[in-house]
């Protein structure tokens, strides 16, 4: 996989699912992304828990899941990477760096319980965010099984039992996984034996750059208004070589025929 090539995920996830508006932050990410310099912007909704934003050949796409299997029954998952438009990527080079922002202003708001980060090959769409979230919470699952494995065979009364136990954790990557998978409503659950791949711990830290400060900024006005009540300030003029000013185009699936 290549840097260039290759989408930046972050997966939130919380043992109590939190109040959210994933609409008003959908917008609030639009409105934000409106401050980078680009030439077209495309929001789409994939459903009213999944949506992309297309920036020249950038893409983000966002997504929001609240039946997952405990004890993290909730995942805010995001994605920052290469899009199938044409034009230059506002973002290549810095990706890493505009995921763990967006990530860390979200946090602010809505503090996770856990964080993880992976990459993908190529452009993300909706679905794929959605099944990289779920093999990123059988991952989490298996790592807390494996703990309570560990503490198991050091208090279990015989080896058989502890021997149960730490086979029941190494079982489970299938068995979390496939599970996840079915209550999320995936279309395909993993393949048997598929294990999760490896998983980040944490992206790079990003260097001083005015375009993702600007997207931050925004972010965080939006962030601090809603927190407040009050109307965010103004923002910075826009350049005047740029589209920032123009409306993304929007696009929401169709209705279901009656």
């Amino acid at each position: 996989m290549t840097a260039a090539q290759s989408s930046t995920i972050a997966a939130l996830f919380y043992v109590n699912p939190p109040a959210i508006n994933f609409a008003r932050l959908v917008a609030d990410l639009d409105a934000a992304l409106a401050e980078v310099p680009h030439d077209r912007r495309a929001l789409t909704w994939d459903c009213d828990d999944a949506a992309i934003v297309d920036l020249d050949a950038a893409r983000i796409v966002l997504s929001w899941a609240d039946r997952l299997p405990a004890p993290l029954p909730a995942a805010l998952a995001l994605s920052v990477g290469p899009g199938p438009g044409a034009g230059a990527d506002p973002f290549a080079g810095r990706r890493e760096a505009v995921a763990r922002l967006i990530a860390m202003r979200i946090a602010s708001r809505l503090p996770p319980d856990e964080t993880l980060w992976d990459a993908a090959e190529g452009a993300m769409t909706a679905e794929m965010l959605d099944e990289e979230s779920v093999r990123m919470h059988a991952a989490l699952r298996l790592g807390r099984l494996k703990s309570a494995a560990a503490a198991a065979a050091r208090t279990a009364p015989d080896a058989g039992r502890a021997a149960d136990v730490v086979a029941d954790a190494e079982d489970a990557p299938v068995r979390a996984t496939a599970e996840t998978a079915a209550t999320a409503d995936s279309a395909e659950p993993p393949s048997a034996g598929a294990q999760p791949r490896p998983v980040r711990a944490a992206a790079a830290t990003a260097d001083d750059d005015p375009d993702v400060d600007r997207l931050m900024a925004r972010m965080e006005r939006e962030l601090t208004a809603q927190r407040t009540g009050a109307a965010p300030a103004a923002p910075p003029a826009a350049r005047p070589d740029t589209a920032a000013d123009a409306p993304a185009e929007t696009t929401r699936p169709a209705a279901p025929a009656e």
